[in-house]
């Protein structure tokens, strides 16, 4: 087969999606060194479109094996590594999921997103400190963020800050008067700062 045959190909699959067997011969296609790189490219947002696709479509396993194909073809697709993040969270493998929202800091450290979803990771696993870390680069970008905001009270309060605590959620309050979830948040903390 040649390279303007296999490019035909992957148009075509690319502009109608891809079935089983499309995939089959798709994965077929040889690794990285053994073809030109705008073959890499075009092979790898064929896999990106497929996990995507996958990933709406709740089919979460089938999303992060194209995924992962995506990046082995070009480990440069940013998006790819959100994406995983986010699939493998709903696996609940958290640990992969952070490496790859890791990945996507290494690759667009300004990531709001990332650091967001690196806060609620770490949150899930204990780490506090270290979605404290996560959640105040969200605040600093987005100091309006309701959510956030919540969540870094609920990582001070988790590392025995609660007096910080408290003063995020006053901001919260402050931003969002009939937010409920913030002022119940901010009741509950207020008695347990008060001796």
């Amino acid at each position: 087969m040649t390279h303007a045959q296999v490019y035909s190909i992957v148009d075509d699959l690319v502009g109608k999606g891809l079935s089983g067997e499309d995939e089959d011969l798709v994965s077929t296609m040889p690794p990285r060194k053994d073809i030109g790189m705008q073959l890499q490219r075009k092979m790898s947002h064929t896999y990106y479109s497929m996990g995507v696709s996958y990933y709406h479509r709740a089919h979460i396993r089938k999303a992060i094996d194209c995924l992962e194909k995506c990046l082995k073809h070009d480990p440069t697709v940013a998006t790819a590594h959100y994406w995983l993040g986010v699939s493998h969270s709903l696996c609940r493998d958290l640990e992969k999921s952070i490496h790859h929202f890791k990945c996507l800091l290494e690759q667009t450290p300004s990531s709001v997103i990332a650091h967001y979803h690196l806060g609620v990771n770490y949150t899930a696993i204990g780490h506090h400190d270290l979605a404290v870390r996560h959640f105040e680069r969200v605040v600093e970008e987005n100091p309006e963020e309701e959510n956030a905001l919540q969540n870094l009270a609920k990582a001070y309060f988790s590392c025995g800050r609660t007096m910080e605590a408290v003063g995020v959620l006053r901001k919260a309050v402050q931003l969002n008067p009939d937010d409920e979830r913030s002022r119940r948040m901010l009741a509950e903390l207020t008695d347990v700062a008060e001796p």
